[in-house]
């Protein structure tokens, strides 16, 4: 038996570090047993579990849903790793955890810096928006938000040849932006959003509107800046109820006034695993963006701000529930527990 650590929502509001035994005797022929080094926080997800609004989480249970770690151990039928491998996949906040080796996973034992490896499963989600829209090169793209989600929305259009704005009201958060190559960084508390759109698109308003907010007010307020026969791309999760006049903003979807496509993004649009019969999957794009990161296409540094042992946990989420703008790419550091 391995004891076993975890990161767990006990009730609404609270979040413990808890120990349990995980027998790796018992693993199914096609499981293998994963020793966690690092797993990240999705802020906006985990809030949202924390609170008791995402239905697919049960309270009690545990948090996360992106780690890296060492295989420890394998069932007699799991052939495509092996024991030793460094893999990439979806795991929880826990020192350990046993999952199918059939799951999507990468093999990332060349990576220098495996902390910033769980960072793919944000990215994968943001790219979502990136291949719902319309995109070309040249096209003006507004990201709206700039946590971890819309940072790299903001980096994956600019990779599409887009001049990207992007808006957030933390000061800190647009600096970041800038660093990570925004074309234009807008404040909606201090900038005339409309003035300033209009000057850097000269009169055309943008191409692409991708919403990370998943703020439903955010998203009506922006539906003004987009162009006749645009795109309105919802990356953010709208969860929080919001009364507006649905009139106008049917007005902008139809076809007859503005033509803005509305648009879902989320990862689940595309099946899990690559075939000769799909073009873009899961597995792929994990795959593309592991590569973007080998090569420096695609920065992660930059958004780690936060390297902390699992016994802070019950702090991180203190702060992530008063909006502390510091807060943003957290890592939990399994080998230091």
């Amino acid at each position: 038996m391995i004891l076993n650590k975890k990161i767990v929502a006990e009730e609404p509001g609270r979040v413990e570090v808890v120990e349990d035994t995980l027998d790796e005797s018992a693993l199914q022929d096609n499981e293998i047993l994963v020793e966690k080094k690092y797993s990240l926080v999705s802020a906006g997800t985990e809030s949202a579990c924390i609170t008791g609004k995402e239905l697919w989480f049960s309270l009690p249970g545990t948090l996360g849903y992106s780690a890296v770690g060492e295989i420890t151990a394998a069932g007699d039928r799991a052939k495509k790793y092996q024991v030793g491998d460094i893999v990439y996949f979806q795991g929880k906040h826990s020192a350990y955890e046993i999952i199918d080796e059939k799951d999507v996973l990468l093999k990332v034992s060349d990576i220098e810096h495996l902390e910033y490896i769980p960072f793919l499963r944000m990215a994968a989600i943001s790219s979502s928006a990136v291949r719902a829209s319309e995109i070309e090169f040249g096209d003006f793209v507004l990201v709206v938000g700039q946590g971890l989600i819309g940072l790299m929305a903001m980096q994956l259009a600019r990779l599409q040849g887009a001049r990207v704005l992007v808006s957030d009201t933390s000061a800190k958060r647009l600096a970041l932006a800038k660093e990570l190559g925004a074309d234009y960084t807008l404040n909606p508390a201090a900038d005339d959003m409309g003035a300033a759109i209009s000057e850097i698109t000269k009169g055309t308003k943008v191409d692409t509107l991708i919403d990370a907010t998943g703020s439903s007010k955010v998203i009506c307020d922006n539906l003004q800046h987009v162009k006749i026969g645009g795109e309105a791309i919802l990356l953010g999760s709208p969860r929080a109820p919001y009364e507006a006049n649905v009139t106008q903003i049917f007005q902008y979807i139809h076809q007859f006034r503005y033509r803005i496509d509305v648009k879902g993004a989320h990862e689940s649009r595309y099946p899990k695993y690559h075939t000769p019969y799909v073009k873009h999957s899961t597995q792929r794009t994990l795959e593309i963006l592991l590569d973007f990161l080998r090569t420096g296409r695609f920065q992660v540094a930059p958004m780690l701000t936060q390297l902390l042992p699992p016994q802070k946990a019950p702090e991180v989420y203190r702060h992530l529930a008063k909006g502390d703008e510091d807060y943003l790419g957290i890592v939990y550091d399994w080998t230091k527990d």
